[in-house]
Protein backbone atom coordinates (compact mmCIF):
# COMPACT_ATOMS: atom_id res chain seq x y z
CA UNK A 1 0.00 0.00 0.00
CA UNK A 2 1.33 3.13 -1.23
CA UNK A 3 1.80 6.15 1.84
CA UNK A 4 0.36 9.35 1.17
CA UNK A 5 2.75 11.71 0.71
CA UNK A 6 2.38 15.52 1.51
CA UNK A 7 5.48 16.02 -1.22
CA UNK A 8 7.28 13.58 -3.08
CA UNK A 9 9.94 14.73 -5.93
CA UNK A 10 12.67 11.74 -7.69
CA UNK A 11 15.56 13.32 -9.56
CA UNK A 12 16.99 11.40 -12.30
CA UNK A 13 20.40 10.61 -12.76
CA UNK A 14 21.49 10.43 -16.26
CA UNK A 15 24.66 11.41 -16.37
CA UNK A 16 26.27 8.44 -14.00
CA UNK A 17 23.94 5.98 -15.20
CA UNK A 18 26.09 6.60 -18.81
CA UNK A 19 29.58 6.95 -17.14
CA UNK A 20 28.93 3.72 -14.89
CA UNK A 21 27.18 2.14 -18.10
CA UNK A 22 30.11 2.53 -20.10
CA UNK A 23 32.55 1.32 -17.51
CA UNK A 24 30.47 -1.68 -17.05
CA UNK A 25 30.51 -2.42 -21.33
CA UNK A 26 34.15 -1.49 -21.49
CA UNK A 27 34.68 -4.62 -18.50
CA UNK A 28 32.20 -6.88 -20.26
CA UNK A 29 34.10 -5.88 -23.33
CA UNK A 30 37.33 -6.98 -22.34
CA UNK A 31 35.77 -10.06 -21.29
CA UNK A 32 34.88 -10.89 -24.78
CA UNK A 33 38.09 -9.82 -26.17
CA UNK A 34 39.79 -12.57 -24.24
CA UNK A 35 37.45 -15.17 -24.89
CA UNK A 36 37.72 -14.55 -28.45
CA UNK A 37 41.70 -14.45 -28.64
CA UNK A 38 41.76 -17.95 -26.41
CA UNK A 39 38.15 -19.52 -26.59
CA UNK A 40 39.90 -21.98 -23.59
CA UNK A 41 40.59 -18.80 -21.61
CA UNK A 42 37.62 -19.29 -19.02
CA UNK A 43 40.47 -17.90 -16.02
CA UNK A 44 40.72 -15.68 -13.34
CA UNK A 45 41.10 -12.11 -15.48
CA UNK A 46 37.48 -13.03 -17.00
CA UNK A 47 35.51 -14.08 -14.07
CA UNK A 48 37.19 -10.75 -12.23
CA UNK A 49 36.42 -8.34 -15.51
CA UNK A 50 32.37 -10.27 -15.41
CA UNK A 51 32.21 -9.30 -11.15
CA UNK A 52 32.97 -5.80 -12.04
CA UNK A 53 30.85 -5.12 -15.03
CA UNK A 54 28.05 -6.65 -13.13
CA UNK A 55 28.94 -4.13 -9.91
CA UNK A 56 29.34 -1.48 -12.33
CA UNK A 57 25.69 -2.57 -14.35
CA UNK A 58 24.37 -2.33 -10.14
CA UNK A 59 25.31 0.55 -9.18
CA UNK A 60 24.42 1.87 -12.04
CA UNK A 61 20.68 1.13 -11.60
CA UNK A 62 21.17 1.58 -8.15
CA UNK A 63 22.01 5.22 -8.42
CA UNK A 64 20.01 6.18 -11.42
CA UNK A 65 17.21 8.55 -9.27
CA UNK A 66 17.09 9.93 -5.37
CA UNK A 67 13.11 9.70 -4.38
CA UNK A 68 12.45 12.05 -1.81
CA UNK A 69 8.85 11.97 -0.06
CA UNK A 70 7.13 13.78 2.88
CA UNK A 71 5.05 11.66 4.46
CA UNK A 72 2.38 12.19 7.53
CA UNK A 73 5.34 10.47 10.22
CA UNK A 74 8.90 10.76 8.22
CA UNK A 75 10.97 12.38 5.41
CA UNK A 76 12.37 9.60 3.19
CA UNK A 77 14.79 10.32 1.11
CA UNK A 78 17.11 7.69 -0.55
CA UNK A 79 18.32 5.67 -3.83
CA UNK A 80 17.09 2.33 -4.64
CA UNK A 81 19.57 1.10 -1.30
CA UNK A 82 19.89 2.63 0.69
CA UNK A 83 16.81 4.57 1.81
CA UNK A 84 17.42 7.07 4.69
CA UNK A 85 13.79 7.39 6.79
CA UNK A 86 14.17 10.17 9.64
CA UNK A 87 10.90 10.25 11.53
CA UNK A 88 9.26 14.15 12.16
CA UNK A 89 10.33 13.71 16.26
CA UNK A 90 13.83 13.19 15.47
CA UNK A 91 14.49 16.54 13.09
CA UNK A 92 15.82 19.36 15.11
CA UNK A 93 15.82 22.23 12.20
CA UNK A 94 16.15 22.10 8.46
CA UNK A 95 17.26 24.89 6.38
CA UNK A 96 18.80 25.40 2.55
CA UNK A 97 22.54 24.90 1.69
CA UNK A 98 22.82 28.57 0.18
CA UNK A 99 25.46 29.69 2.80
CA UNK A 100 26.00 26.99 5.10
CA UNK A 101 29.77 26.58 4.67
CA UNK A 102 29.37 23.22 4.23
CA UNK A 103 31.52 22.14 1.03
CA UNK A 104 30.15 18.84 -0.42
CA UNK A 105 32.78 17.45 -2.91
CA UNK A 106 31.77 14.29 -4.75
CA UNK A 107 28.30 12.71 -5.72
CA UNK A 108 26.39 9.60 -4.07
CA UNK A 109 26.28 8.38 -0.96
CA UNK A 110 28.93 10.48 1.44
CA UNK A 111 29.93 10.70 4.88
CA UNK A 112 32.06 13.55 6.30
CA UNK A 113 32.27 15.60 9.33
CA UNK A 114 31.78 19.11 9.82
CA UNK A 115 32.19 20.93 12.72
CA UNK A 116 33.07 18.14 14.89
CA UNK A 117 29.56 15.89 14.23
CA UNK A 118 29.09 13.46 11.55
CA UNK A 119 27.11 14.89 8.08
CA UNK A 120 25.88 12.14 5.91
CA UNK A 121 25.41 12.85 2.28
CA UNK A 122 23.17 12.06 -0.66
CA UNK A 123 23.78 14.35 -3.21
CA UNK A 124 23.37 14.61 -7.04
CA UNK A 125 25.72 16.95 -8.96
CA UNK A 126 24.83 20.20 -9.28
CA UNK A 127 21.37 19.66 -7.78
CA UNK A 128 20.34 22.16 -4.65
CA UNK A 129 20.32 21.02 -1.45
CA UNK A 130 18.51 20.56 2.17
CA UNK A 131 20.14 20.50 5.56
CA UNK A 132 18.39 18.06 8.13
CA UNK A 133 19.58 18.67 12.03
CA UNK A 134 18.81 15.71 13.65
CA UNK A 135 18.27 15.54 17.18
CA UNK A 136 20.26 11.84 18.03
CA UNK A 137 22.10 9.20 16.85
CA UNK A 138 25.50 9.51 15.00
CA UNK A 139 24.73 11.49 12.56
CA UNK A 140 23.85 14.63 13.44
CA UNK A 141 23.45 16.59 10.05
CA UNK A 142 21.92 15.23 7.01
CA UNK A 143 22.20 16.71 3.71
CA UNK A 144 20.53 16.04 0.43
CA UNK A 145 19.45 16.77 -2.76
CA UNK A 146 16.23 18.43 -4.16
CA UNK A 147 14.73 20.31 -6.90
CA UNK A 148 13.06 22.73 -4.48
CA UNK A 149 14.91 23.11 -1.38
CA UNK A 150 12.43 26.25 -0.08
CA UNK A 151 9.28 24.33 -0.44
CA UNK A 152 11.41 21.21 0.96
CA UNK A 153 12.51 22.65 3.88
CA UNK A 154 9.32 24.71 4.91
CA UNK A 155 7.69 21.93 4.68
CA UNK A 156 9.61 19.71 6.94
CA UNK A 157 9.77 22.86 9.31
CA UNK A 158 6.23 22.84 9.11
CA UNK A 159 6.26 18.98 10.03
CA UNK A 160 8.74 19.49 13.00
CA UNK A 161 6.26 21.82 14.42
CA UNK A 162 3.22 19.78 13.82
CA UNK A 163 4.78 16.91 15.76
CA UNK A 164 6.11 18.87 18.47
CA UNK A 165 2.43 20.37 19.17
CA UNK A 166 1.21 16.82 18.99
CA UNK A 167 3.63 15.64 21.58
CA UNK A 168 2.75 18.14 23.95
CA UNK A 169 -0.35 17.72 23.14
CA UNK A 170 -0.04 14.18 24.37
CA UNK A 171 1.83 15.00 27.75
Amino acid sequence: MEKKAEYRETIYWKEIVVILGVFSALFFGMVIRVYMDRPDAWEYPSILFISMGIIFAFLAVNFRKLDIALTDNALEVGWMYPKKVIPWSEIEAAKTDKDSGLIVLGFGIRGTRYEGKWVLVYNVIFAKRAIVYLKTGKVQIFVFSTKQPEKVVGLINANINKANVDGQSDD
